[in-house]
């Protein structure tokens, strides 16, 4: 460990300037306090690490040992002994019992994602602002105000934020923080922006973006399935997700043949994703299950389900039929009488007044055989016999479907996690990309931007003619356009003189906005 490194990031993290805009995208809401902990160096020994990889919990994995280390060892590359060592520290902190007490209860490893550093281009926290990349000011509500809560002021990210989806923001968010070097990414972007500006595509960017709306990021509803406390809501949200994420995958495999990037997207696009869909389908009921509010399999795909089901269905033809026992057995003075049933409380004899409510006394009440329970405007209610008979036996019947359905809830929630949902977060990664490229389309059509020229990194040349600065040209009333060239050849250190306030810094931003933000 170097001590100066490490002297660094303790003031940093002290002081509160740590970057927040080079932090990765987060798809939770939480975001915890910054701070440096510090490990002993035996959390960091190669073969304890590497036994803590190979034990670890991950709910991707299978659940057989064998097969499940197979599947740790596809992720990680144990010949890297500093990544390993990196990631069995971080798992050693993970178990020790003061992060225990700060973790979820249900907390658990959902997958592992090699991070592949190269060709980023690395800014400072003061780069981010003066060039007002970024402007995070603190809420001005009081309502949503918190010490980590912030409001985007005037900046590059705001100017460029139309994405449809909050996947969108966060990855536009990402690239913004960590503009990269690579040039074949830098093309194939370029590339796809020309395709969304050309008129001709315009149905084709619409259908797609009617599709990112519906998409979510379902981290959240994933961990909640692994611990079975999923809600219905998340349960049709994650439907909904993965068949539009399927749709847009149909869109760019029609076009993967033009634009690279659809290319890319057409591979992610594996038959689990299909089989996902189709699972869900034929399985959940979400009508019901909206209504119930409870997980409910759809009519047809288990048949002793559906028989349980159709004899509470049918209950109405016994209910008849108890009615006018109930009736025999009532005083004469009560003409009719019906049975419902309520909520936690099951069934029972519901009896008009019969005789005025203000006349009625506690001792009218009281009738034999029966057992007084509540009264309402127009109705008493009390338990039978035949009541509690008929809540034992439809008790029994809902109970046993009830538990057949949480049972089918259980291993389809196993199946998305184990052997699906890896698929799917790599397709809702590129959906998140393309949501932010169209966002970039729409601002190059709007703001009549250009496509820059792209040379081989050893030309080092920059050539700007009438550059623009997005964002000052947005809140003043007139800009004047600058050129810039620098080479080998031709100085590459300039010196910029002039009077106060004639623009030398805003020069100076807008030429490094071209080089940043490609």
């Amino acid at each position: 460990q170097d001590g100066h490194f490490l002297k660094i990031i303790k003031q940093l993290a002290h002081s509160g300037e740590i970057n927040i805009y080079s932090s990765p995208t987060n798809t939770d809401d939480y975001k915890s306090d910054e701070k440096v902990h510090i490990l002993p160096k035996q959390f960091f020994k190669f073969k304890t690490c590497e036994q803590l990889i190979l034990s670890m919990s991950l709910a991707s994995a299978p659940k057989n040992e064998k097969s499940r280390k197979l599947y740790i060892r596809s992720l990680v590359d144990f010949t890297q002994e500093l990544t390993v060592c990196a990631l069995g520290a971080l798992l050693h902190f993970l178990d020790t019992p003061l992060v225990k007490l700060n973790l979820p209860t249900n907390f658990t490893i959902m997958s592992l994602r090699i991070l592949n550093m190269d060709n980023l281009l690395w800014l400072g926290i003061s780069t981010y602002e003066s060039l007002q990349i970024f402007s995070a000011h603190e809420h001005p509500s009081i309502y949503k105000w918190n010490k980590n809560s912030t409001k985007e002021g005037p900046s590059i990210f705001s100017l460029l934020n139309r994405c449809n989806s909050v996947m969108g923001s966060k990855f536009l968010k990402n690239i913004l923080a960590q503009p990269t070097k690579n040039l074949d990414i830098i093309k194939y972007r370029h590339e796809f922006i020309e395709f969304c500006i050309n008129p001709c595509n315009e149905n084709v960017i619409l259908s797609l973006i009617n599709c990112i709306k519906h998409c979510r990021c379902v981290l959240s509803t994933v961990v909640k399935m692994n611990s079975g406390n999923a809600s219905m809501y998340q349960w049709k949200l994650l439907y909904q997700t993965v068949i539009n994420a399927v749709t847009i995958g149909e869109i760019c495999q029609r076009y993967s043949e033009q634009i690279t990037f659809f290319t890319k997207i057409k591979e992610t696009l594996k038959d689990s994703l299909y089989t996902m869909v189709n699972s869900m389908s034929c399985i959940i009921d979400f009508e019901k299950s909206t209504i119930q509010d409870r997980f409910v399999v759809k009519p047809g795909f288990i048949p002793e389900l559906d028989e349980k089901k159709s004899k509470i269905e049918n209950i109405s033809e016994l209910l008849d039929e108890i009615t006018v026992k109930e009736l025999q057995d009532l005083p004469s003075y009560i003409n009719e009488c019906s049975i419902c049933k309520m909520p936690e409380i099951g069934f029972l004899l519901c009896l008009p007044f019969w005789k005025p409510f203000n006349t009625m006394t506690e001792n009218d009440y009281k009738i034999q055989n029966l057992e007084f329970k509540f009264h309402l405007t127009d109705n008493v209610y009390y338990k039978t016999s035949r009541c509690y008979e008929l809540d034992k036996y439809f008790g029994e019947i809902e109970s046993s479907i009830i538990q057949e359905e949480i049972q089918i809830m259980t291993k389809l929630s196993e199946l998305i996690i184990q052997h699906w949902i890896s698929d799917l977060h790599l397709i809702l990664r590129l959906i998140a990309e393309l949501d932010c490229l169209i966002g970039f389309a729409d601002v190059a059509k709007d703001l009549k931007l250009i496509k820059p020229n792209i040379l081989p990194k050893e030309h080092c040349i920059i050539n700007i003619i009438n550059g623009r600065h997005i964002l000052q040209e947005k809140y003043v009333d007139t800009f004047v356009p600058n050129s810039y060239h620098s080479s080998k050849t031709n100085q590459s250190i300039k010196i910029i003189t002039g009077f106060n306030s004639s623009g030398k810094s805003i020069y100076l931003k807008q030429v490094q906005h071209f080089c940043i933000i490609l």
